[in-house]
């Protein structure tokens, strides 16, 4: 999505309409298509920080129990980490519970990690706490 222009919507976007169980917001093109490769309903965001307020209501009701069922999983780097705070509060300061962010090891995106391990399970690579 390396458009002049400005992006409309979250890569994949018609991933949310099916409700699915559980949602991953990548980094890019490439890490949706990965993990979308491995089974999981997957959106990605063009950049770390190019998450926009308007597509947060897209995820409105995805929660279960009170707690997040969106999780995000951007790259283990600085640019991520600030991104993982942007996103984290555009959902807080839309009312929505806060994604559980997946942590990767460092310098490494979702298709460095599968290419070197071949599985990813959200339950077990999930924060324990939540960002913000």
């Amino acid at each position: 999505m390396n458009t002049a222009a400005a992006v409309p919507c979250l890569y994949n976007a018609d991933a949310l309409k099916g409700q699915p169980e559980r949602v991953l917001i990548c980094e890019g093109e490439s890490d949706t298509w990965t993990a979308l490769s491995y089974g999981f309903a997957a959106v990605g965001s063009p950049g770390a920080k190019g998450f926009k307020a308007a597509w947060v209501e897209s995820f409105r009701g995805r929660e279960k129990d009170g707690r997040s069922t969106v999780f995000l999983v951007l790259d283990a780097d600085k640019a991520g980490g600030e991104g993982s705070l942007v996103i984290a509060g555009l959902f807080k300061a839309a009312g929505l519970p806060v994604p559980l962010k997946l942590i990767l090891p460092p310098g490494m995106d979702l298709t460095d990690y599968m290419r070197g391990n071949g599985s990813f399970n959200p339950n077990t690579h999930a924060r324990g706490e939540r960002p913000l």
